[in-house]
């Protein structure tokens, strides 16, 4: 979850779209901008940001991922 968001359109990016595919009316429907928000401080991560936050890290988890990372040898606490 995020909070103040603002999402502010690019009104030029209309002239370069109308370049990738002439005549389409592509600009009509794509439009570049630029988006800005904050994670408040108490918002809890994602469970796929958790288990990228330790698989490179655990075996434990890297067995439960679908394509794991090369894990290093002793890279987890004692007990992990």
């Amino acid at each position: 979850m995020f909070e103040e968001i603002a999402i502010e359109i690019k009104e030029e990016s209309r002239e370069v779209i109308a370049q990738w595919m002439p005549g389409s009316g592509a600009e009509d429907f794509v439009v570049s901008a630029n988006i800005e928000a904050k994670k408040p401080l108490n918002a809890a991560a994602a469970p796929s940001q958790l288990l990228n936050a330790t698989a490179a890290c655990c075996p434990a988890v890297v067995e439960e991922a679908c394509c794991p990372p090369v894990v290093e040898e002793a890279c987890c606490a004692p007990g992990a």
